[in-house]
């Protein structure tokens, strides 16, 4: 398939290849190491839904990136058609375009695994830098990545869910920017149905809703396990909506509050403030929960590890009962009685013993 005569291929036109009637049920396009150029968006529309795609990179030992810095600006991936696309073990990045310029999905099942989407801006009366889903049937997975560094000169830095659905877990928002004057949500826009667990939010900024804005009639925003810390401006905004949280830290807001809006709390949550409208037995309000700063912890993604004396320690709740904390495999989502709080597990060690080989975390 794709085969130029010398047994090789580019990217773009094995997408091109799978995206024509031809393509068998189940396509895969591996990626070997390299940067790869483009000059337009990568268009993976494929029109019979019984077709899967998926485009893998090479996995830790190898760094595969799509870089849209070639020719006029362009976003990297365009995806559309039936079917469940997956994209996993790469990078994707200096995408330019008017709405999603890192990876743009107007309908079927997109899953992000293993993924790091950074630097991708939205060129001047646009939105969304980084992701963008709009379509009522998109089904969209982001798991184990990085969203980073994209920005916006209206909303949404990093994501924008316009339609459709979205569940983020283990993975990282984070220094995503919006306009600062006009636009919401600095790291994710959601006017749809969102969910986030065992991740972290952090950095972001916008005018309001630095970490999430939600603000559409019939949105809703459900949290479970999430650190959101040092976002500019409103880290948790409601305007429209509903949005829950469950065993959660937000804390720690430059500029604005931590919450606005109605929020439901589901219990074990941490409100460095008073504004989240955390008012069961088991919350926390104007509390330190004692975080490191945003580092390397293990794992595929930065995280906030909990210093040692954080009240989240043991007070949170595992409800969805994931094995591991956001680090994912070999950090254990529960070390003592009960999880922690938000999406790291234990305290913070000292970088001699971060291997294991010496001593395991403190519980």
């Amino acid at each position: 398939m794709c085969n130029d005569g010398a047994g090789h291929c580019t990217l773009r036109g094995a997408i091109q290849e799978v995206s024509a009637a031809q393509a068998s049920s189940t396509n895969i396009i591996n990626v070997p190491a390299g940067i790869y150029i483009t000059t337009a968006p990568l268009t993976a529309s494929k029109p019979d839904a019984a077709k899967d795609l998926s485009i893998i990179g090479t996995g830790p030992a190898g760094t595969v990136i799509v870089d849209a810095n070639g020719g006029a600006p362009h976003g990297v991936f365009n995806i559309g058609g039936g079917g469940i696309t997956s994209l996993v073990n790469l990078t994707i990045q200096n995408g330019a375009s008017d709405q999603g310029s890192g990876i743009a999905t107007y309908l079927g099942t997109l899953n992000i695994s293993l993924c790091v989407i950074t630097n991708n801006h939205a060129v001047a009366g646009g939105n969304s830098g980084g992701i963008f889903i709009n379509d009522a049937n998109a089904v969209v997975s982001i798991d184990r990545s990085t969203v980073s560094n994209n920005t916006s000169p209206n909303d949404a830095g990093g994501i924008r869910i316009a339609q459709g659905t979205l569940k983020i877990t283990s993975s990282a928002i984070v220094n995503n920017q919006a306009s600062v004057s006009i636009g919401g949500g600095g790291g994710i826009l959601n006017q749809a149905t969102l969910s986030v667990i065992n991740s972290t939010i952090s950095g972001n900024s916008a005018n309001y809703g630095g970490g999430i804005g939600t603000l559409y009639n019939g949105a809703t925003t459900q949290l479970a396990n999430v650190t959101m810390t040092g976002n500019t401006a409103q880290q948790l905004y409601l305007y429209l909506g509903a949005t829950s949280v469950l065993s959660s830290i937000i804390a720690n807001p430059i500029g604005g509050a931590n919450c606005i809006g109605a929020i439901s709390s589901l219990g074990h949550n941490l409100d460095s403030a008073a504004s989240c409208n955390f008012a069961l037995p088991s919350d926390w309000i104007n509390t330190n929960p004692k975080l490191a700063q945003l580092a390397n912890n293990g794992g595929p993604t930065l995280t906030h590890a909990l210093l040692p004396g954080s009240p989240a320690i043991d007070q949170g709740d595992n409800f969805y009962s994931y094995k591991y904390d956001q680090r994912s495999i070999g950090f254990p989502r529960v070390l003592g009685v009960a999880a922690d709080i938000g999406a790291f597990e234990g305290v913070q060690v000292d970088p001699i013993f971060a291997n294991g080989f010496d001593v395991p975390p403190t519980p």
